[in-house]
């Protein structure tokens, strides 16, 4: 399986032919960072939750023209806001489904709190083996632990470094990709990697940043 990270939070999975498609969100796509264009071909969009930091509704719209008969799976918060804007949708918030050579798995993961409500949000597996939460460090997801790939919210307003770190040692995951850190300066995401970096060093897990564009074979 081949795992691309572009900013923040937008994954792009490939296996073989088939090609899913994570939270396209406006830090992705913002000042031209990454060219909505390049995504040909792709069967499914999953969206975790309705934030505009993983769901840019101008760019989906984009993404949707250039792959006819795409799906899109979200849960039932985000469907409401899809629906508004006439982009059809499945609600996949429990549960399985097959999609191609992908199998995905939808756990329930509360949003972390912030000063405002927050939506409804949904964590996925794919194929047991890469595990992307959305905004949600939540205990439901620990039943998960072992999996290959996390997909690790290292910076958030809600988040403290303290609490992330136990989270994803509950996870026990065997590879860390930092996400959630596209709304910062290039110097402080920097940054921040080099405290992970140095607190994973001869740790338990492989702390992987990927550069915008850049692949992670597993």
């Amino acid at each position: 399986m081949r795992l691309t990270k572009y900013y923040h939070s937008c994954f792009f999975l490939e296996e073989g032919s088939d090609k899913i498609l994570f939270d396209p969100g406006i830090f992705c796509f913002m000042e031209g960072r990454v060219d909505p264009d390049i995504f040909k071909d792709v069967q499914a969009i999953f969206i975790t939750h309705n934030h505009p930091d993983h769901l840019d509704i101008t760019v989906l719209k984009k993404i949707l023209i250039n792959n006819p008969g795409v799906l899109i799976f979200t849960n039932t918060d985000t469907q409401e806001v899809l629906n508004k804007e006439n982009i059809a949708c499945t609600i996949f918030e429990t549960g399985e489904k097959k999609i191609g050579s992908f199998y995905i798995r939808a756990v329930e993961a509360i949003h972390e709190q912030l000063l405002i409500p927050v939506p409804q949000n949904t964590a996925y597996l794919v194929n047991g083996t890469f595990l992307t939460t959305g905004d949600s460090l939540s205990y439901s997801l620990r039943d998960l632990k072992g999996v290959k790939v996390l997909a690790l919210p290292i910076l958030a307003p809600w988040g403290k470094m303290p609490e992330i770190a136990e989270f994803a040692q509950s996870i026990q995951a065997q590879h860390i990709i930092p996400c959630h850190d596209g709304f910062v300066f290039d110097q402080f995401r920097e940054r921040q990697y080099g405290v992970w970096q140095e607190y994973y060093k001869g740790g338990w897990a492989d702390f992987r940043p990927l550069a915008p564009g850049e692949a992670f074979e597993f």
